[in-house]
């Protein structure tokens, strides 16, 4: 057993064990801007994913250190890359916690998989 193989079944397991745990979000992909300010997004897709609401710092799209405060893991990869047409996510999309409040996705972490060519699992880093 490689350790790809591994990755694969420990998410896999972490999914199924954490299911109680999962909130469900709302994604909204970005859809165009106008260049006078209105950005518009496709109509929200709801989400499993964990979602933790410790501040930590990370490296945003440009280089420069930001506190994130809520992280979101999604654990599904399946439905992730369902909703977002086979794109993963994208710096530019939405995500809207439960709650509702709406934030901006920072940067965006996750294994890649070889094989598939899409993360094993997604963590985003919200503003």
């Amino acid at each position: 057993m490689s350790l790809l193989d591994v990755l694969r079944s420990g998410v896999a397991i972490a999914d199924s064990i954490t299911k109680d745990l999962q909130s469900s979000v709302d994604y909204k992909r970005w859809k165009s801007d106008d260049g006078a300010g209105t950005i518009l997004y496709n109509n929200a897709t709801t989400l499993l994913a964990v979602v933790d609401t410790s501040v930590r710092a990370n490296r945003g799209q440009y280089g420069i250190v930001n506190m994130s405060k809520p992280t979101v893991t999604f654990l599904n990869i399946a439905a992730l890359m369902a909703a977002t047409d086979n794109l993963g996510l994208s710096t530019r999309d939405r995500i809207v916690l439960p709650g509702g409040r709406e934030v901006p996705i920072e940067s965006i972490g996750g294994f890649m998989d070889p094989g598939t060519g899409v993360p094993i699992a997604t963590e985003a880093y919200l503003g």
